[in-house]
């Protein structure tokens, strides 16, 4: 992956295709990840991709808690040395392990949550996706959440105006804790995030 991404997408761990080739998500589940990553221009080369797990489990079960906690301090290096503006958790094993809790998907799902002080958004692992593509939609939503944290990092700020997302500067004398009018921001608006 890039080592100097801005977003770093954690799955579960490689597949058979991934295990021959030594790269991330290739195969079907890899082309709908980079048309996901695609659809928020951000394409893969931009992207850091890591597993919980870096060897592939035997029958492609999920990986067995001393797998994973053998291969985190791995994982966690890499973020530590990536430093990316947000992660996205794909996939109920990479939240649970990232987040240290074991909760169902949907309960981790809409909502922003912090690893190491970097915001972690938590959607679909894209191979459950070619499974039931009515998860497409909420994934959608997730990756646009994880969109709007990355841009608030360099200080922008998404506001929903007339129904369509716009993608607006902050005033740099202001802290983030402060509150901003929307007649301010839209004096510092630069571009329109896709509805």
């Amino acid at each position: 992956g890039n080592p100097t991404a801005r977003l770093m997408c954690i799955g579960e761990g490689p597949g058979a295709t991934e295990d021959e080739t030594g790269r991330p998500f290739v195969g079907a589940a890899g082309q709908l990840l980079d048309q996901i990553l695609g659809a928020i221009d951000c394409p893969r080369e931009s992207v850091f991709i890591a597993n919980i797990v870096k060897c592939r489990p035997p029958q492609n079960r999920k990986p067995l808690p001393d797998e994973a906690t053998m291969c985190l301090p791995y994982l966690h290096r890499q973020i530590a040395l990536v430093r990316p503006t947000v992660l996205l958790a794909m996939g109920g094993t990479a939240a649970e392990w990232l987040l240290g809790v074991k909760r169902s998907l949907g309960d981790l799902r809409n909502q922003v949550h912090r690893y190491a002080g970097i915001p972690l958004v938590v959607t679909y692992h894209p191979a459950a996706l070619l499974r039931n593509p009515n998860w497409k939609k909420p994934t959608w939503d997730d990756v646009r959440a994880a969109e709007a944290k990355q841009l608030a990092a360099d200080g922008y700020e998404p506001v929903l105006k007339h129904s369509r997302w716009c993608l607006l500067k902050r005033p740099e004398n202001l802290t983030d804790n402060q509150t901003v009018k929307l007649s301010e921001l839209l004096k510092y608006n630069l571009r329109s995030l896709r509805a």
